[in-house]
């Protein structure tokens, strides 16, 4: 599934080059104006737009029609909106027609991608990489990422408060395909050397009794 995630960046450095950054902010302003940018990332796009606050309805519908644009001309169907790229209706409303999924129901299915292009953003490989995964309920899709990215990253931690159940799973999984997981629940070490943190559904009152390192990368 080729796939556009489209987002607001914080600021305009963010998507200026490195040079462009040391620029007065009257001129980084007229070079982010107006603009969207794309990023290839393997197949599906990156896209990134920005505008200040108090901008004009007119400026942000030429933001809409310009995504809207480079999506169908390159054929890509598939659009997700970040949270905050959501409330402005004048970008989105320029986007009607296209397929926006709820990004909720998609992390679900694409958990294995998400991981490659957070950790492709930091230039690290999966095979490189520590992967924890906060989990409790074993559903087949949770099953079924679970061993997506067993068999590919170097260390895969379930962090899970059903510690019984899953350990069935560790066994299972070694037992049929050699793939060896670590189920645990340590409150303060669990994911202390994690390269990427998913939480698949965990409470926000269970993942609050969980350390987790303030530089790591979590969703």
């Amino acid at each position: 599934m080729n796939i556009v995630y489209i987002e607001k960046a914080k600021s305009a450095d963010e998507i200026l080059k490195k040079w462009q950054r040391k620029l007065p902010l009257s001129m980084k302003r007229r070079l982010v104006k107006n603009k969207v940018y794309f990023q290839k990332q393997g197949e599906n796009i990156e896209c990134k737009v920005f505008f200040y606050d108090g901008i004009k309805d007119k400026v942000l519908e030429h933001i809409g029609e310009t995504l809207k644009k480079t999506i169908v001309v390159n054929e890509y169907k598939n659009v997700v909106v970040s949270n905050e790229l959501k409330k402005n209706t004048v970008i989105i409303n320029k986007l009607q027609g296209l397929d926006i999924l709820n990004g909720r129901w998609l992390f679900n299915y694409l958990i294995y991608d998400v991981i490659n292009y957070i950790l492709a953003k930091e230039n690290k490989e999966i095979e490189k990489s520590e992967i924890s995964v906060l989990v409790n309920k074993t559903t087949d899709t949770f099953i079924q990422n679970i061993l997506n990215i067993a068999k590919n990253a170097k260390i895969l931690n379930i962090v899970t408060e059903n510690i019984a159940v899953f350990k069935q799973i560790e066994e299972k999984l070694y037992d049929d395909f050699g793939i060896m997981i670590r189920v645990t629940n340590n409150k303060k070490r669990s994911l202390l050397k994690s390269d990427v943190i998913i939480n698949l559904d965990f409470t926000e009152e269970e993942l609050a009794k969980y350390y987790l390192p303030s530089k790591r990368n979590s969703c």
